[in-house]
């Protein structure tokens, strides 16, 4: 081939071709092949290709932008809609879930509410607590106390037992009263 306007340092192989593009060998052969791009330059077998006449092709083309009413789902159109008609722009929109987001972020770290299933498990917790307290405290006083007879621990184990019952019954009712409002 004869010498081109082609500088010589924008001639590449396929093997530099290869490496430059981040692409298979085949794909820049293909490349090559399907575009008809001529090579400007051989020594050997080796074949060169200006830089500017195969790089279209190996860079990757960006993306299209959507025509109307196309790539989107008509549930997400109508979604879109909908935001549209309720706040008046899709800024507003976002403006608006910002502010509730801070809000309840605020609400939770000021403890303010707190999801049921984390209520349910603290007190479960603090019921246990507090039964497994009541159970050792007889044998505690007995270990602590010289005059201690088993007999207080009875007397103290009913009065324990009778607390404990009537916590369970005042944490049920304040679930019930919960319930209804």
């Amino acid at each position: 081939m004869s010498k081109s306007k082609h500088d010589d340092k924008f001639l590449f192989n396929v093997t530099d071709l290869t490496r430059c593009f981040d692409k298979s060998p085949n794909t820049v052969r293909n490349a090559i092949k399907d575009n008809n791009v001529k090579h400007v330059k051989s020594k050997g077998n080796t074949k060169f290709y200006a830089l500017a006449d195969v790089a279209p092709f190996l860079v990757p083309s960006r993306a299209k932008a959507r025509g109307r009413n196309t790539s989107i789902e008509s549930t997400e159109r109508n979604r879109a809609q909908e935001i549209v008609a309720v706040y008046g722009s899709f800024k507003e929109y976002k403006e608006y879930m910002t502010g509730e987001k801070a809000r309840l972020g605020l609400e939770e770290l000021q403890g303010i509410t707190i999801r049921g299933d984390k209520v349910a498990m603290c007190l479960s917790r603090a019921i246990g607590s507090i039964q497994s307290y009541f159970k050792r405290l007889p044998n505690r006083c007995e270990e602590v106390c010289v005059d201690w007879l088993p007999k207080h621990s009875a007397k103290l184990d009913d009065e324990l037992s009778g607390t404990f019952e009537k916590i369970v019954e005042s944490i049920r009712e304040f679930a019930h009263e919960s319930d209804n409002e």
